[in-house]
């Protein structure tokens, strides 16, 4: 009995990858990756940052400002009409049965440091009645502003005045000392209201004291 021969295969050994082809190989998964995420990078570059939110001041609300806000700034002017002089304590015009009256006490006021003020005042009344008297006075005072909230100041003042009364042609003179404090209610910017408890003493010219609730009404800039 004759035995077949038995087929063998040769198989050829595979040549061992070499490191040069392990770079290659590295280097282009790295290639490939680096395309891929240009765009995104790309992308996140050109988005700006989204804005921050607005500030609410922790009431929900943006703040809103004040109109008494710039009161008592350095450098401001106060132009004031008010009934507190050291006479007849009132201003206003008026006629009746062919006499007339007036009565004005116009005031200028100048922050010369924050809520620090100094200023002047002019009075002048005439009455046609009677003896037809003429009373001319000028005041010098100095106060500091407070602002109590928003809209509500406090503007309290010391004051030295001096008048002179004509009256049947007959002169006389007299001065006094005098404080005026007025709470100020700011109605819209750069425009008040005002009242508060006034305090006279005479110095000269014959003693007396006078006290009451005056008013005040203004604007500055």
């Amino acid at each position: 009995m004759t035995t077949a021969p038995t087929k063998t295969r040769s198989f050829a050994p595979h040549p061992a990858p070499t490191r040069g082809a392990f770079r290659a190989l590295v280097s282009g998964s790295l290639l490939a990756l680096a395309l891929l995420a240009a765009p995104r990078v790309a992308q996140a570059q050109d988005t700006p940052p989204p804005p921050p939110p607005p500030s609410s001041g922790g009431n929900g609300f943006a703040p809103v400002a004040t109109v008494a806000s710039g009161f008592g700034g350095t450098g401001q002017w106060v132009f004031s009409m008010e009934t507190a002089d050291a006479g007849s304590g009132r201003f206003f015009i008026h006629g009746s049965n062919g006499n007339a009256s007036i009565t004005l006490n116009p005031s200028v006021d100048y922050f010369i440091a924050n809520n620090i003020s100094v200023g002047g005042s002019v009075s002048f009344s005439y009455d046609s009645s009677g003896a037809g008297a003429t009373t001319i006075g000028v005041g010098a005072r100095a106060g500091y502003n407070l602002n109590i909230t928003g809209q509500v100041g406090f503007w309290p003042s010391l004051r030295l005045f001096a008048e002179h009364v004509n009256a049947n042609h007959t002169g006389s003179s007299d001065s006094s000392f005098g404080v005026f404090a007025p709470f100020l209610y700011h109605l819209t910017p750069h425009f008040f209201l005002g009242a508060g408890p006034d305090f006279n003493l005479g110095l000269s010219g014959g003693s007396y004291t006078e006290y009451g609730i005056d008013f005040i009404i203004g604007g500055w800039i």
